[in-house]
């Protein structure tokens, strides 16, 4: 799975996460987390019974950039 992310605004954003919580019929294989730019990544349960996946991206998104993050 691909996760596209644009800061799409007129002004940088700092910190930014990006999170998705799977639904029951997916899971996350481990090791299998990627990102263009340094993140710190962490899984944690859910209510259904799989988890959600995060990736913290320190720093600053200027206005225009883009990135992915995958698993």
């Amino acid at each position: 799975i691909t996760i596209k992310y644009a800061n799409t605004g007129n002004k940088p954003v700092d910190d930014v996460v990006i999170s998705d919580s799977l639904s029951a019929r997916l899971g996350y294989v481990e090791g299998s987390a990627q990102s263009d730019r340094p993140a710190n990544f962490t899984t944690s349960e859910n209510d259904v019974g799989s988890v959600v996946v995060r990736w913290e991206l320190p720093g600053t998104l200027l206005p225009g950039q883009t990135g992915t993050v995958k698993f």
